[in-house]
């Protein structure tokens, strides 16, 4: 999986992250917590999704190369997977 096409799946999350910053630094702001702490809170949010956004992408695009691996180990060695029947 490219990152391109990941982004693409996950658009949704993404909007819905940045309309959460938005409404978190109007809030802060509106209740007179200061343009510092909403400034502070949105980085914190941005961080956080930036690394749950890395993490995901990682875990997707390993498990994608793993699969592509094994297609490609059982199609190299001439044969099908065996079951064993117990499944």
């Amino acid at each position: 999986m490219k990152l391109k096409e990941y982004i693409k799946d996950e658009l949704f999350k993404i909007i819905l992250i940045i309309v959460y910053i938005i409404l978190i630094c109007g809030l802060l702001c509106a209740f007179n917590f200061g343009v510092q702490m909403a400034a502070l809170m949105a980085v914190l949010a941005a961080i956080f999704f930036i690394i749950m956004f890395i993490w995901d992408f990682c875990r997707k695009f390993k498990k994608e190369r793993n699969d592509e691996s094994m297609y490609l180990r059982n199609r190299t060695s001439g044969g099908d997977v065996v079951s064993d029947g117990s499944a």
